[in-house]
Order: structure tokens, then sequence, then C-alpha cells
């Protein structure tokens, strides 16, 4: 007769399952990162550093101080992933 499978080899099982999810997920995730940085253009380039660019001028017409802090904390961000992306300042 067929016994039923113990808890521990249930157990393992669902744990492989698990790490092959956790596994595949990370290497389609790898891949798709891959491809979005492998695609930029001299084009884009520019643009996102005119995106920079606009952004501070805008910095410079805000209405109050609040307003200019917060335009200035996500001009500052943005630099600064523009900085990591094309290891250059904008």
């Amino acid at each position: 007769m067929n016994e039923p499978t113990s808890p521990p080899r249930q157990k393992r099982g669902c744990l492989m399952l698990m790490l092959g999810a956790v596994i595949f997920v990370a290497i389609v995730y790898t891949i798709l990162i891959y491809l979005i940085r492998a695609n930029q253009t001299p084009e884009q380039q520019a643009n996102e550093r005119q995106t920079v660019t606009r952004c501070f001028d805008r910095l410079e017409t805000a209405d109050n101080d609040a307003q200019r802090a917060s335009i200035r904390t996500s001009c500052e961000e943005m630099a600064e992933q523009y900085q990591d992306k094309y290891k250059e300042a904008p």
C-alpha cells in the first residue's frame, strides 16, 4: 500500500518550491534591470539632463518656502539619480 508522505518530506518539498520561485523572480528581475539599463541612448540621457535642469529652473519660480523646499528635495533626488546612472553631474 502507498504510505502517505511524511511531514518532513512535505516541508522539504514546499521549501524547495518556494526557493525555486524566489530564484525565478530574482532572475526575471535581474533581466529586466539589465534590459532597461542596456537600452539607454544619448537622447534619453539628454532628456533626463534637461528634466533635471528644468526642475531647478522651476525652483527659482516657486511661490513660497514650503513649495520651494518640496521642489528642492525632488530636484536634488533627480540629480542624484542622474549622477548614479550616468556617472556625471547633470
